[in-house]
């Protein structure tokens, strides 16, 4: 199942980039670990996407916006279409800035 996602979101990011569509990816399977700390979903999808070309700057995990000026610097790259993948729990996401994302 996760190659079946990484297939769809990779189709959308290839059909989406003229106009710098981006995507929301969400998790209820654990969180983002350090590589040391055994599998988890989000890097496993940010690897595979990755390995496809996309490039790694792209892709984001909520997780990491864990102070209000990281989460505000990252809604602004989500709407700039400078990071196409936003990773998240559903409830990490809705509370934070930038979802749902302005459009165009």
């Amino acid at each position: 199942k996760l190659l079946q996602v990484v297939d769809n979101v990779e189709r959308i990011y290839r059909e989406g980039m003229e106009n710098k569509a981006t995507q929301m990816i969400f998790s209820d399977i654990g969180t983002p670990k350090k590589k040391d700390n055994g599998f988890d979903v989000y890097s496993e999808i940010k690897a595979l996407l990755v390995d496809r070309g996309i490039p790694s700057k792209e892709i984001a995990f909520v997780h990491d916006a864990n102070s209000d000026e990281k989460k505000n610097s990252l809604s602004r790259k989500v709407n700039a279409g400078e990071v196409r993948f936003k990773c998240s729990e559903q409830d990490e996401s809705s509370s934070s800035p930038g979802c749902p994302l302005e459009t165009k």
